[in-house]
């Protein structure tokens, strides 16, 4: 495979992270998410307790059906319950969704069966 020489303007913009305003973005997100976080608890969602959790964590109704669902086929623990909530409110946070619906649901239930190699082939 040949990979094209990159100019040294190409280069300095690299190391002076000039290259693409957009790849600021995520990071800006992030930090709006945590900002987010640490305002309403003092804390980052991953260190919520079971009780702040059902406190901001609160799916909506279809989010809520989806986890009866999930939990019925897949059988979690109380634990990984909670986990799966804090990284919905975590992605809702990303989204700037004062709520967390379905498809944060679906997407942190997703990310973590992956994380536990169910994702994996």
């Amino acid at each position: 495979m040949e990979v094209p020489q990159l100019s040294v303007d190409q280069l300095e913009r690299v190391v002076t992270k000039q290259s693409n305003p957009a790849s600021d973005q995520p990071a800006k997100l992030v930090r709006t998410a945590r900002a987010d976080a640490l305002a309403r608890h003092g804390k980052p969602n991953a260190h919520l307790e079971p009780s702040e959790v059902r406190a901001c964590s609160a799916p909506n109704s279809r989010g809520l059906a989806l986890m009866r669902r999930a939990s019925d086929r897949l059988g979690p623990s109380a634990r990984s319950y909670f986990r799966v909530l804090k990284l919905a409110r975590t992605i809702a946070d990303l989204e700037a969704s004062e709520s967390v619906n379905a498809s944060h649901i679906a997407e942190a239930i997703g990310y973590r069966r992956y994380d536990r190699g169910a994702g994996s082939g």
